[in-house]
């Protein structure tokens, strides 16, 4: 039981990585949305005479940053905890052998 937890304590790094990729990309798909609102709604943006709502902007990406970052962090947290207890302590050192 010991390979294959080395072969998947080798896989959460990259499966993390790429959680965290989708959840900037999810981020930055809002402020792209929210930007595309700010230049319809407000009057004189787009030449420069008005100011955008900056608060709204930032307050959305934090937002946005924050929750799409839930599910790589129950990655990092659950991964260890559900493999020790539902397949053995060979499998968690394996795991945690596979992950340096």
């Amino acid at each position: 039981m010991l390979l294959p937890g080395l072969i998947l304590g080798a896989m959460l790094p990259y499966w993390f990585s790429a959680m965290c990729m989708q959840s900037v990309n999810k981020a930055a798909q809002c402020v792209v949305i929210e930007v595309r609102r700010q230049f319809d709604e407000i009057a004189g943006l787009m030449e420069g005479t008005a100011k955008p709502d900056y608060a709204a902007c930032v307050s959305m990406i934090t937002w946005a940053s924050l929750h799409a970052m839930l599910f790589p962090v129950l990655l990092t947290v659950l991964a260890p905890i559900i493999v020790g207890v539902g397949l053995g302590p060979e499998m968690l050192a394996g795991l945690l052998l596979g992950k340096c």
